[in-house]
């Protein structure tokens, strides 16, 4: 039982936890009125963040999922009042207003939450893992219209469940003899780290060899489901890619996405990140420790940021995660970048990160900070030195501008609010996002690339459920798997990485690590390639492997698809020859389709016959 205490009153719940994830159940609040009571019309009210998905409570069908009953001590007659919270981002939720006669200080409200007295399956909790889902309570004590949070709000532990299948992240090159970690996930049905898995497991290639002295790793029941294995070490370099498994008494649980084993270091490796989720300091879950040590443990990203609505942020907030970029930033082993979200309406929601970890942040409203129940609700600090460059810019125009000269860059997408691509500055905007958890949008890469912008593609994931790189669908607002970026660089420190996506050298997949290489006459992807003569036949390789057989393989010119292959096969390498200019610049991608229908698209390759082409400044759009 979790206790809140205040002039307001004092809030219980139970059982506290902990508790399966998506499973059914009963919970019971108990609210016990302070020394102001609640007058006549006056409410309590029970906030949830906007993000979770447990089942929606109702009152009219007793047998019905979700069915909430309400008592009362008192004489008051509680009315059940089915709303969404006004504050961001606690706006789902419902309150229950006094009727008849106020709540005395010392009554009572229980409201049983999946009531099964009569027939019902209880209430579906959230599907992914929280350490502390909050009921987060409020109470208009005086009938006003004007609430005020209990000093502390009941909260449960949600858990993963049983596994139903094992996840293998390693890197996607190794070096034969050269030791590397990769972490096994257990994973429930909603793609949590179970907590309800006892037995040992085994990490070994498809061929049964162990790749490190210690491949064997025993869970006890309750343990966190996630463990990173160290020091192994690649077999003897090989041309096909490796793959491992992950073995239990019962046969095979997962296994690995394409491993290729190198003789030696090669010149840029594949690195994977994800630039884009959210934390409970904004409007997802978690904390951001949580987020960076998931990220860095579990997902086993080589990369990472949060980035957070920049309307959301307090000072002390920002000043929060400054300090957590710093904190978990190990380079050549896990590169973090401090970023946020930029979201005016027009032209719609643009990223910024920075290099260095003291940036400015630049809100793009006042919707918010400032408000004083949005002050309450999110219990903001004090000012600080860090953040005395902070400003307020609502229009894209000036975010450029006070972002010119600084180690900066922006990366739109597609999400809460849609991006406008008639704006563009290309010395700040190298890439664009493709893919998240909202959906795959190849449409918004074409209009990018059909007016003219040298933008590289990517994958981000805009998680909010605290699984950065690794969020999954549930039935909250995330239609599809978290996307990932991956990067072509020669060593993993924070300069490498920003100068490979400022040169393109990246890609989008749709969430599984499909190792993807496209050149053309030795031009990588990104490159700007340019043939003096406009006949040159152009060389295409495109290499691709993944965790499931690959479907298809497209090229794709000028936004219109040049040739496909079908290989059936997890690894494949073609080669095509094109000799006709269609455009003053060309430009050329590659996307993978797997049989899973899990994708991945290159960034393209542009390439002409003469360098203004291929360098034709891109006029800034204004309002």
């Amino acid at each position: 039982m979790q206790k809140g205490s205040s002039k307001l009153g004092t809030a219980t719940i139970e059982p506290a936890g902990p508790v399966t994830a998506g499973a059914y159940g009963t919970w019971t609040i108990t609210y016990t009125a302070g020394e102001e009571g609640i007058a006549e019309r006056g409410e309590l009210r029970v906030n949830l963040r906007h993000v979770q998905d447990m089942g929606a409570p109702q009152i009219s069908d007793p047998k019905a999922a979700g069915y909430l009953s309400l008592r009362c001590s008192g004489k008051a007659k509680p009315e059940f009042v089915d709303r969404r919270g006004r504050w961001m981002p606690w706006q789902q939720g419902f309150a229950v207003r006094m009727a008849q006669a106020p709540l005395l200080p010392g009554e009572t409200i229980t409201l049983v939450l999946g009531d099964t007295s009569a027939g019902s399956p209880g209430i579906r909790l959230q599907t992914f893992a929280e350490a502390s889902f909050e009921f987060r309570i409020s109470a208009d004590a005086l009938g006003n219209g004007y609430h005020r949070l209990l000093d502390e709000s009941p909260a449960i532990e949600i858990r993963g469940g049983p596994p139903v299948t094992a996840r293998v992240f390693a890197p996607s090159m190794a070096v034969a003899g050269e030791p590397f970690r990769a972490a096994v996930k257990l994973e429930d049905r909603w793609g949590n780290p179970s907590r309800m898995f006892e037995g040992n497991i085994r990490l070994e290639g498809e061929d049964g060899a162990c790749w490190g002295s210690a491949c064997t790793r025993r869970f006890q029941h309750g343990e966190y489901g996630a463990h990173v294995f160290e020091n192994l070490v690649a077999p003897a370099a090989r041309a096909a890619a490796h793959y491992l498994v992950v073995r239990n008494g019962d046969g095979v649980m997962g296994r690995s996405h394409a491993i290729r084993c190198l003789a030696a270091a090669p010149e840029r490796r594949v690195f994977w990140g994800d630039l884009h989720g959210h934390t409970e300091l904004g409007d997802g879950t978690g904390s951001v420790d949580d987020y960076y040590r998931y990220a860095r443990d579990v997902a086993r990203l080589d990369f990472c940021a949060a980035s957070e609505e920049d309307y959301l942020f307090t000072d002390a907030s920002w000043v929060r995660f400054i300090e957590a970029a710093r904190q978990y930033h190990e380079p050549g082993r896990f590169v973090t970048f401090l970023g946020y979200e930029w979201s005016g309406k027009v032209p719609g929601d643009h990223n910024v990160y920075y290099l260095d970890d003291t940036g400015p942040l630049f809100r793009s409203s006042t919707k918010y900070v400032g408000k004083t129940e949005y002050l309450e609700l999110h219990n903001e600090g004090e000012s600080h030195p860090l953040c005395r460059e902070n400003a307020v810019l609502l229009e894209i125009a000036d975010l450029y501008k006070a972002l010119k000269g600084k180690r900066a860059m922006i990366i739109p997408h597609v999400g809460g609010n849609k991006t406008h691509l008639r704006f563009h500055d290309p010395e700040l905007e190298p890439a664009i996002e493709m893919h998240s958890v909202h959906g795959s949008f190849e449409w918004f890469a074409m209009e990018a690339l059909q007016r003219g912008y040298k933008v590289g593609l990517i994958g981000g994931g805009d998680s909010h459920d605290g699984r950065p790189g690794d969020a999954h669908t549930g039935f909250h607002f995330a239609k599809e798997h978290n996307g990932l970026m991956g990067v072509y660089a020669p060593e993993l420190t924070r300069e490498a990485i920003w100068d490979a996506i400022f040169a393109r050298r990246v890609y989008a997949t749709s969430g599984e690590r499909i190792l993807l290489d496209f050149s053309m006459n030795e031009h990588p992807m990104g490159a700007r390639a340019l043939l003096e003569n406009p006949r040159t036949e152009r060389q295409f390789r495109i290499y691709a492997a993944g965790l499931e057989n690959i479907a298809r393989i497209h090229l794709i010119k000028n936004n219109t698809e040049l040739a496909s292959w079908s290989p059936a096969t997890r690894e494949a390498a073609v080669d095509y020859a094109d000799s006709g200019q269609d455009n003053p610049c060309d430009f050329y991608y590659v996307r993978v389709t797997q049989t899973d229908r899990a994708k991945a698209w290159s960034s393209p390759i542009w390439v002409a016959s003469r360098p203004e082409e291929l360098h034709r400044p891109i006029r800034l759009m204004s309002y």
